[in-house]
């Protein structure tokens, strides 16, 4: 990289990085961003910085049952589940690639029995204690898609069927086509 003559670095304590041209096509990078008394910094990247057909988003989700930790990744056009085993290591579960149209948005989604509080208050407290478990067969999450042919797509993986279970509802039809409608998701927290 080159700099105009009258650059001048004010500030030392950033880390120096250079870019050599060895060819038409070998590019090197020299980085001393790390050096032997300082720690790397880590981090999770939950969206891709730049449009790609490949990863768009990653989530952590319990699409299978509570006991098990898995990370969801999520392109254009499909999805693929992993497992965080001893907190580091990513082992393949299952993938699905069949979606008709792209992915515009995704989030996860709580699944719970749990009556609103307005319910709760109605029995009064000399009811049973609800129970908070999530029903029989189902996640205690669940991921929610939205895809570009204007619909949400609710699933979770069911272990006993070995197979997605998904649910499709479609989207208002009768907004502008140059919208992304659905593009945007928010879910509330209870």
């Amino acid at each position: 990289m080159s700099f105009p003559r009258n650059y001048q670095d004010t500030n030392s304590n950033y880390a120096n990085a250079s870019l050599k041209r060895h060819g038409a096509d070998q590019m090197e990078i020299e980085d001393n961003l790390f050096s032997s008394d300082s720690h790397p910094r880590m981090g999770l990247l939950s969206r891709t910085l730049i449009p790609s057909p490949i990863i768009q988003w990653i989530l952590p989700a319990r699409l299978r049952s509570e006991h098990q930790n898995d990370v969801v990744f999520i392109g254009e056009r499909s999805l693929q589940i992993k497992e965080a085993v001893s907190g580091f290591h990513l082992e393949d579960v299952t993938s699905k690639s069949d979606f008709d149209s792209n992915i515009m948005a995704a989030k996860v989604i709580n699944v719970g029995t749990e009556l609103p509080w307005e319910a709760q208050m109605k029995l009064g407290a000399s009811a049973a204690p609800v129970n908070s478990e999530p029903q029989i067969g189902l996640p205690p999450q669940i991921l929610l898609l939205s895809l570009a042919s204007r619909e949400l797509v609710f699933l979770y993986y069911s272990m006993s069927s070995d197979q997605f279970i998904h649910h499709h509802r479609p989207l208002p039809s009768d907004v502008s086509t140059f919208e992304r409608f659905g593009r945007n998701i928010a879910v509330e927290p209870r």
